[in-house]
């Protein structure tokens, strides 16, 4: 985050920053890859990165909880629904 702001100040222009978070871990998340990027792991993640941005003044969007019961396929993608309700949620955290 902080070369982002520090590329930001150098170039003397108002950018606004979003961190965006990460997705729930579905339930067909394979059991070898569930220790590792399960929900318990991505959930304290999002908590520390989204403590960590705000610390910076940046916005911090969680995907965490939009997606905990959304259905995927392979337990990462969840398809076009979800994809354009992020990106209807971005575009107007970002008009704001």
């Amino acid at each position: 985050m902080d070369e982002w702001i520090t590329l930001a100040d150098a170039s003397s222009r108002n950018v606004p920053f979003l961190w965006v978070g990460p997705n729930a871990a579905g339930h067909l998340k394979p059991p070898a890859q569930i220790l590792s990027q399960g929900n318990n792991a991505l959930w304290h993640y999002t908590v520390e990165m989204a403590k960590e941005a705000r610390a910076r003044e940046i916005d911090a969007l969680g995907m965490y909880n939009m997606t905990l019961q959304a259905t995927s396929w392979d337990g990462s993608g969840y398809g076009q629904k979800v994809a354009i309700v992020q990106a209807m949620m971005i575009g107007i955290d970002l008009n704001t």
